[in-house]
């Protein structure tokens, strides 16, 4: 069915990366939305796959609209997404994401009752509770995630789109941030469902997870009235424990050398509490139908000790820049953010 851009109400924009077996499941749900077809699009930005998705989305033609860029993240695609969308309200989901078939129709009627150009932070959930080897969302409150998340474009623009200094996470809070400090008031909408399917992640998905950490300092440099270290003192908490653990015996070994097997003593310790942590992940994901790989418990068992001086090291390191650069975590200057933009 051709669409007018003046017809369009509502762009759905979805980045997706190496997807291809799950995109199907997304782009499903959308077009069998309880809304008419004409009045919303579908634009999916191919962050730069090699397994197919380029193929799979040609094969949409008429029912999606696609763009290609460089490997450079879902902040530069969202907002290439963005970018092309016609309509005045711009709806992120993800590649892997269920919306349910109200979704649409949900953000239409709760944007018209508002009249004030607010955005709208829909309700997220997962069958399975969230481990270290099952990756799910739950969200029914700020800050928001771009899985269920509408603003009007006009607002998105005014505030600049999304920061594309972040490339795998906190993309979504620092948006939903400035777009309140903006004036954009942002509004919980319990009836925009979304599901975000469970699904096994390995441990080096987990740990890939956790670089999120390195991002701390720029959004506390970023926005120095937001409480983000509060909400994850417990990741300071264990980082801090952990030096201790390795610190004193390391200190007191320079001190009188025989005090280095209180070192080795304290890593046995670690490794033998990680493999009966890995022991109980197994049981517990054995009911929900997932396997804990052989690789996975070994990984946990033999590395899961060192993952809190990663952590440190990644806030020391400063922010991802790109997806080979990092640079220090003050804020950046004008012109990485206008060669930024000129990538997209």
């Amino acid at each position: 069915m051709s669409r007018q851009p003046t017809m369009v109400k509502i762009s759905v924009v979805i980045p997706t990366f190496n997807r291809v077996k799950v995109l199907p499941g997304v782009i499903d749900a959308l077009l069998e939305q309880d809304f008419p077809r004409e009045q919303y699009e579908i634009l999916v930005v191919d962050d730069g796959s090699n397994d197919g998705t380029g193929a799979y989305l040609a094969s949409l033609a008429g029912k999606v609209r696609f763009f290609t860029q460089q490997h450079g993240g879902a902040s530069r695609a969202r907002n290439l997404g963005a970018e092309n969308a016609h309509g005045m309200v711009l709806a992120f989901t993800d590649d892997d994401c269920r919306p349910e078939k109200e979704w649409l129709r949900v953000i239409q009627d709760s944007m018209e009752v508002q009249k004030h150009g607010a955005a709208l932070l829909g309700h997220t959930y997962s069958r399975f509770p969230a481990s270290t080897f099952v990756h799910s969302v739950f969200k029914d409150s700020e800050p928001i995630v771009t899985c269920n998340f509408a603003v009007p474009k006009e607002a998105f623009w005014r505030v600049g789109g999304f920061d594309t200094h972040f490339v795998i996470y906190f993309e979504d809070e620092d948006l939903g941030l400035r777009l309140k400090k903006s004036g954009c008031p942002i509004f919980y909408e319990s009836r925009m469902r979304v599901e975000h399917p469970s699904r096994y992640q390995t441990f080096g998905s987990y740990l890939r997870q956790r670089s999120y950490f390195q991002y701390f300092c720029y959004m506390s440099k970023k926005h120095p009235d937001g409480d983000h270290w509060q909400r994850h003192r417990g990741v300071v908490t264990q980082i801090v424990k952990r030096f201790l653990w390795f610190g004193i015996p390391t200190f007191a070994g320079l001190a009188w050398t025989p005090m280095f097997s209180l070192l080795l003593a304290v890593l046995i310790l670690h490794l033998l509490a990680d493999g009966r942590r890995a022991l109980a992940y197994r049981r517990e994901l054995l009911p929900i139908g997932f396997q804990l790989r052989a690789a996975d418990f070994w990984s946990m068992m033999l590395l899961n000790w060192a993952v809190p001086f990663v952590d440190a090291w990644r806030i020391l390191n400063g922010y991802i820049l790109d997806f080979w650069r990092t640079r220090a975590w003050e804020a950046p200057s004008g012109k990485e953010d206008d060669a930024a933009g000129a990538s997209r």
